[in-house]
Formats: structure tokens, sequence, C-alpha cells
């Protein structure tokens, strides 16, 4: 089974795959279509310089099945985007209540090519979208973030970076205290790194005595709770 290679300007477009690749500044830009873009791109290639009725595009392009009334208008926008419509001597015109036609300034050629050679490169999924025309500054970075996911990794390092700074937070602050009876009052005793090595102090009535280290403070609850 063959199929076909269409060769326009810095495009080539292979309907089977779905693949619309340009050559621009020697890098290779690929973009995978819709089954319906690429049934209408391959129509309207076939036919160019003609128009392309908007009904039988339809059919061609979703097979018969029923469509919003906006479908077609929409993937012909998105085609128009993929190939700079209006620039380079390539326009898909609208023809109002009747069509489309696309005008290439350009050779179009058409290739056939064995079912067989199919380049297993073109199989691979698209690492280098082709570029959509933006008029301002704003637009063409929020593309560019989005199409290189860095906005997403930036997101997930900052969660990360959040969540190690709370744990270490809490870890540094939280300080374990054990109290017991001892006489007729207490002894508290807050857990760090140095431990009280002389004799500890016995509290009188109602007395809570702290003990961190080697350091003491005696609280008198009377006194507190006044």
């Amino acid at each position: 089974m063959q199929h076909i290679k269409w060769h326009f300007g810095d495009f080539i477009f292979a309907p089977h795959l779905q693949l619309l690749l340009r050559k621009h500044a020697h890098t290779e830009y690929r973009q995978r279509l819709s089954a319906a873009e690429a049934a209408i791109l391959d129509q309207l290639l076939a036919h160019c310089g003609q128009l392309c009725d908007k009904d039988n595009l339809t059919t061609i392009a979703w097979q018969g099945r029923p469509v919003s009334a906006q479908s077609l208008p929409v993937a012909i926008a998105t085609l128009r985007k993929y190939l700079d419509s209006g620039e380079h001597g390539l326009e898909i015109k609208n023809i109002p209540r009747k069509g489309y036609l696309i005008e290439i300034d350009s050779e179009l050629r058409e290739e056939l090519i064995p079912e067989t050679q199919t380049s297993p490169a073109e199989m691979a999924p698209q690492d280098n979208p082709l570029p959509v025309p933006v008029t301002f500054g704003v637009a063409k970075w929020v593309k560019y973030l989005a199409a290189n996911n860095i906005a997403n990794n930036i997101f997930v390092a900052g969660c990360a970076l959040l969540l190690l700074l709370t744990v270490y937070f809490f870890y540094s602050v939280w300080i374990p205290v054990s109290c017991q009876q001892a006489g007729e009052g207490y002894i508290c005793s807050v857990s760090d790194k140095q431990t009280h090595t002389g004799a500890k102090p016995l509290p009188g009535n109602n007395q809570v005595i702290f003990i961190s280290g080697e350091s003491s403070v005696t609280v008198n609850i009377q006194e507190k709770t006044k």
C-alpha cells in the first residue's frame, strides 16, 4: 500500500501519520494533527487553488458523523496557525457560504511512498511542536513555558521546598518536656543535648522546678495563678 507525502515551502505533510513537519533555521519542528485536521489539509492540498465545498470537507473530515457547525471553522483556524497562513506565500482562504481553498506560491509536490518506507522517526511522539505565531510577548512566553513544562516543574519544586522547610521548623522548635511529682511540688525536665549532672533541687509546696542542662528555674504556682 502506498502513502502520500506533500512537499510545499518549508513544510512536509504526511496525511497517513497525521504529521506536519517544518524545517526552519536548521531546526525541524513536528506537529501532530487530529484526524479531522489531517483529512482537511490533505483535501485542500489535493485540490490546491480550487474551492473545496464546506459540506464535503465536513463529511471527509468527520466521516459523516454529525458535528457542530463550528467544527470545520475551528479546524481551519488551527491549520492556519500551524501553517502561518497569510505569510510566506501560503494562505487558506474562506469563500463565504461556500467553502475553503488553499493557495501556495511555492512548488507543491506530491511524493508516493511505500508503507514499508515509513520512517521510524516519523512515528515517534512529537518533541518539537510547530511554533504557533503570536503577536505579543506575554502570550509567547506562556506558550513557551507550557510547551517545555517549566511551570509545572517550578511548582513541584516549590511545594517540595515548602514541605522540607515546614518539617525542619517543627523539628527545630518543638521541645519535649517531661514532668514528675517530687515532694510537695513537681520537677519538669526539658529534653536537650545537655544533661543535668548535679543533685536535683527539691521543690517546695506548690512549686514547679524547670531543669534544662545545668540551669533550673523555680516557679511558684500560687503566684502564677493570682
